[in-house]
């Protein structure tokens, strides 16, 4: 099972070196994806992903890319996975739109709610900046 998937990576990878940067930088695509050492067209997806989410924003034109649009501070690991995975979740009962007809009658619901609080709560509380300090 993948908690973290590829395009997640690629996406933290990608604003752990915007953070980085403290000059507010534009990035190109292929900038951010040789030096995260990720596939272009992969990444490009990805970075759409992450800006109509809100946490970068595009630039169009000649000296046009990505830069982010939020402090690092304020952008968490669950921000960054619900942009480009979707909501997380324990098992596909807890996904609001998709419903269980054993939802009451299931005897592991008390366990998974608490797991499933436990890594919304790790995943929030981990932030952008933090990674890319971690990274020096």
């Amino acid at each position: 099972m993948e908690l973290i998937r590829r395009n997640t990576d690629y996406a933290l990878r990608a604003l752990v070196l915007m953070a980085k940067d403290r000059t507010g930088d534009v990035y190109v695509v292929t900038r951010l994806a040789n030096e995260a050492r990720v596939p272009e067209d992969f990444l490009r997806k990805t970075l759409q992903r992450l800006d109509k989410a809100g946490i970068i924003e595009s630039k169009r034109g000649p000296k046009g890319g990505f830069q982010l649009s939020k402090d690092p501070a304020r952008i968490s690991v669950l921000d960054v996975m619900e942009a480009v995975q979707g909501p997380l979740a324990v098992n596909r009962c807890f996904l609001k739109d998709i419903g269980c007809d054993n939802f009451n009658r299931c005897e592991l619901k008390e366990k998974l709610i608490g797991a499933q609080q436990d890594m919304v709560d790790l995943f929030k509380s981990v932030t952008i900046r933090e990674l890319a300090a971690e990274r020096g």
